[in-house]
């Protein structure tokens, strides 16, 4: 998150949960030392929607996938 002031990023000091499902965050700027607190709420649907899936499940496609990604990202395996 960047800084409501100066616009450089921010680190979190302090978060907080209350009933209600608010999570208040505590953060500071790193350059300007501005402290100031966020409020996030989930949304309804998210709710619904973190309950209801499924993790996703690990394959042996899944694996080779990404070992290809892996290996067709680096440098070194360039044409």
């Amino acid at each position: 998150m960047n800084c409501i002031k100066c616009g450089e990023d921010t680190r979190v000091t302090t978060t907080y949960q209350n009933a209600n499902g608010v999570t208040r965050r505590r953060r500071i700027c790193i350059f300007c030392d501005l402290r100031f607190t966020t409020r996030e709420k989930a949304d309804e649907r998210d709710v619904e929607r973190a309950q209801t899936s499924e993790p996703p499940k690990k394959t042996a496609e899944g694996v080779d996938s990404l070992s290809q990604a892996w290996y067709n990202s680096s440098p070194t395996n360039k044409p």
